[in-house]
């Protein structure tokens, strides 16, 4: 049963926890309950296996409302359950006041929704998450598609009547290029977890670089271009890799550039780590390397932040002017500025490296202050429109 004692949020999302594969949403999703199932009856409709896997959750059973810890029911639907039907069926019988879309592209649990609101077919107001997914380093990718799906919804009038969460004044500027005027966006930042720092840390040997790179192997996160500035480094670098292979021909080509790599540039391939795998293997690396095409928020860049390992980043993604916070690098995407920079960074020694260390940790205990990022989503889901 369905309590309504306080007003029912539905959220969906393709996946979540126990899921770890997809990243960034299923943080940003656990964060927001942890924080809100307080005040609102939530409710978590989902995938029952994780991103790229054919089987589904060992432990789970689907097609049934789960208790979560963090204070919300979840469905985790099976591919044969999940029809236009059956999701409409669910809408109806929890009645919920706010449905929170938390994809802009996905057929189940955006396109679906967003039909049945234009057909008439639900009366939830509904709160819709890019989730990046409109910048243009993502939006390329299938663009065709994308926006035949996103002229439908201008022509329907459908963005006067739906709420669009931003989390950052650029995803607030796409959803308004994409959606329209009307579309007028709230912006509001992600809800952050900030775990306690390693016990011990990775010490930094002057001469010698580790860097991580934890994401999705594909074209968007640009893997390639730091295996190509690598070509041109003259330190001891071990680049360690971590993630799922989303692009296959993706990976055979960057494999390809670590094959013809110089000797004193080694790269490691470890596979899909889960979340509190990220946390372990972000102490045992000297700076965390994304040189990304987009990020709306970069969950891992925080964590690393969190973790005391300062960043090198491109400059599409929120955390801007890290220099002046002694918190690491965000350089524009030309390979002889990070070639030099990472020179820079590999002669730094332990005592020299710990000020960035230092500086990495305070600016993600700055960022980390929810307490007035919550008041703002609570006044997301009280919206007009």
């Amino acid at each position: 049963m369905i309590s309504k004692m306080k007003p029912t949020l539905l959220i969906m999302t393709d996946w979540f926890l126990p899921g770890y594969k997809a990243g960034g949403p299923i943080r940003s999703i656990a964060n927001l309950c942890r924080e809100l199932a307080g005040d609102y009856e939530l409710l978590i409709l989902t995938g029952d296996r994780d991103y790229g896997d054919e089987e589904p959750y060992a432990e789970i059973s689907p097609n049934t409302w789960i208790a979560w810890e963090g204070g919300a029911k979840v469905w985790y639907a099976s591919p044969g359950w999940l029809t236009l039907s059956s999701l409409e069926r669910l809408i109806k019988e929890v009645n919920p006041v706010y449905v929170y879309l938390n994809s802009m592209f996905s057929v189940k649990f955006a396109v679906w929704p967003v039909y049945l609101l234009a057909m008439k077919r639900m009366s939830a107001q509904l709160v819709w998450a890019p989730r990046g997914m409109l910048h243009k380093g993502a939006i390329q990718y299938k663009k065709g598609r994308k926006l035949l799906f996103l002229a439908w919804v201008r022509l329907m009038g459908l963005p006067a009547h739906m709420i669009f969460h931003a989390t950052d004044e650029q995803e607030a500027e796409d959803i308004t290029q994409y959606m329209g005027a009307k579309a007028s966006p709230s912006v509001i930042a992600n809800l952050t977890h900030l775990p306690s720092l390693p016990p011990t840390r990775k010490l930094k040997v002057a001469g010698q670089l580790v860097m991580g790179f934890i994401s999705r192997i594909h074209p968007k996160k640009n893997l390639a271009f730091l295996l190509a500035v690598l070509q041109k480094v003259s330190a001891q670098v071990t680049l360690l890799i971590w993630g799922p292979v989303e692009d296959e021909a993706y990976w055979e080509n960057c494999q390809a550039l670590i094959e013809n790599l110089p000797g004193n540039i080694q790269v490691l391939y470890g596979g899909v780590l889960t979340h509190k795998g990220v946390e372990e293997k972000l102490s045992v690396v000297d700076v965390f390397a994304l040189p990304t095409h987009g990020e709306n928020f970069g969950h891992a860049i925080f964590e690393a932040f969190a973790k005391g390992a300062p960043v090198i980043i491109s400059q599409k993604t929120p955390w801007r002017a890290l220099e002046k916070e002694n918190a690491g690098w965000d350089l524009p995407l030309e390979e002889e500025l990070w070639t030099q920079q990472l020179e820079e960074i590999a002669k730094l020694d332990q005592k020299e490296f710990q000020f960035w260390q230092k500086g990495a940790r305070a600016y993600a205990e700055k960022k980390s202050q929810n307490a007035a990022l919550v008041t703002s989503y609570k006044s997301l889901f009280l919206s007009d429109v």
